[in-house]
């Protein structure tokens, strides 16, 4: 073998090496454990529509150790069935969770990884027979994986805030123990929220509801009118006062909640538009005319729970 034969049989395998090199570089992913982590996620965002965070908390515990054990750490599990509130599940009746949008996969250490995403909440509104539910809302969620053994787990999870969404928190037990979760304050700048927060109550017997009026205990003439919100039926009763450059409006929807009625009770301020100038005036009757009574009272009224 000549000296230039050598020569180039070494240029070969040096190039050789170097493409290697170059290959397993521009491939992480093929030895990575991300499409582990990717999946689990993916998974894990499946389930959540299984899991309903209302009711009582033995029921809401069993549906999260079912439905959340594989793809948990231990020690998250056990703070979620302690305080359902900040864990992710389904919070009304419509809409619910589908899925898990996974936004990032960051590798923060040999056997640990953070992911960014968000929570894709859907509803049937507007879709038929045989079509896909529409996209409703979207929640952002930041979830730290670490492995196992073989498998993967969410050791942390943070939740963050549907878009003007506000603060929901649970209510102190009544004498009953009934609680329910409502807005700290309403995310409006022209309502306002005068009894607050509502009063609910179960009552033991049948529900029913069509169009009309009845009067109410005060012996006044009141309107009430079937609603429905997702999967649920209310009765709305609405009682209308004037005053000085206000109108107050005290609601009643009842719905059935297990073996009850729920009623949830409240009144609600709303200036008069015309008071305003330019451009305030517009923005109020946008507000006034567009704000989600219906929503908000679903979720209060699907969050009901006995302790």
């Amino acid at each position: 073998m000549t000296g230039r034969t050598l020569t180039i049989l070494v240029v070969i395998v040096l190039i050789g090496a170097g493409i290697g090199v170059y290959l397993i570089k521009q491939t992480p992913t093929a030895f990575s454990d991300e499409p582990q982590v990717r999946a689990t996620v993916a998974a894990f965002g499946k389930r959540l529509q299984i899991v309903s965070l209302l009711g009582p908390k033995e029921h809401v515990a069993a549906a999260m150790q079912s439905a959340y054990g594989s793809y948990i750490a231990p020690q998250l599990l056990t703070e979620w069935l302690n305080d359902p509130l900040h864990a992710p599940g389904r919070r009304t009746s419509s809409p619910w969770p589908d899925h898990i949008d996974i936004k990032s996969v960051t590798k923060v250490g040999e056997t640990k990884y953070d992911v960014q995403g968000e929570i894709v909440d859907v509803d049937n509104e507007g879709g038929g027979i045989g079509e896909m539910p529409t996209e409703a809302a979207r929640r952002a969620v930041a979830m730290r994986l670490e492995r196992s053994g073989d498998a993967w787990r969410i050791t942390a999870l943070t939740l963050g805030s549907y878009p003007g969404d506000g603060e929901w928190m649970y209510s102190e037990p009544d004498s009953h123990g009934i609680q329910f979760l409502y807005l700290k304050t309403l995310p409006t700048a022209f309502i306002s929220a005068q009894d607050w927060p509502p009063k609910v109550t179960l009552v033991s017997e049948t529900f029913s509801c069509t169009d009309g009026e009845r009067k109410n205990t005060d012996g006044l003439l009141a309107k009430y009118e079937q609603h429905t919100v997702g999967d649920r039926v209310y009765c709305v009763t609405k009682e209308t006062k004037g005053a000085a450059r206000s109108t107050y409006i005290t609601y009643e929807y009842t719905t059935t909640q297990g073996d009850f009625v729920a009623h949830v009770v409240f009144t609600l301020r709303f200036p008069q538009c015309m008071n305003y100038n330019e451009p305030r005036q517009s923005a109020c009757k946008t507000e006034q005319a567009s704000y989600d009574i219906d929503g908000l009272v679903d979720r209060i009224a699907s969050s009901i729970r006995m302790q």
